[in-house]
């Protein structure tokens, strides 16, 4: 058996095994620093502020303003209760809760 064609294919299974085991830790890592930006809230969607969607600071939130936001018409308008075609800061926090749940 020739030595030198053995030496080669054991050269290449350390180096398969090599960049397997890096690969492993590089996502392991990945994985660890993921959780731990997820358990901070980090990355985590967050519903807009009553002060960010009122753009000209007026105190109530025209459907414009929302749309802006990329609040749908069809939601400003189940949370506008009064129907005066705005949105007050309670109305709003009706918003940004959700539908209620039964």
């Amino acid at each position: 058996m020739n030595l030198f064609i053995f030496s080669g294919g054991i050269r290449r299974i350390i180096r398969l095994l090599s960049y397997s085991v890096s690969l492993f830790l590089i996502s392991a890592g990945m994985s660890v620093a993921f959780a731990d930006a997820m358990q901070h809230g980090e990355g985590a969607l967050k519903a807009p502020t009553f002060e960010s969607v009122d753009i000209n600071k007026d105190g109530i939130i025209t459907v414009d303003e929302a749309n802006t936001h990329g609040i749908p018409a069809t939601a400003f308008k189940q949370a506008d209760a009064n129907a005066d075609g705005s949105l007050n800061k309670v109305e709003f926090a009706k918003l940004n809760a959700g539908p209620a749940v039964q």
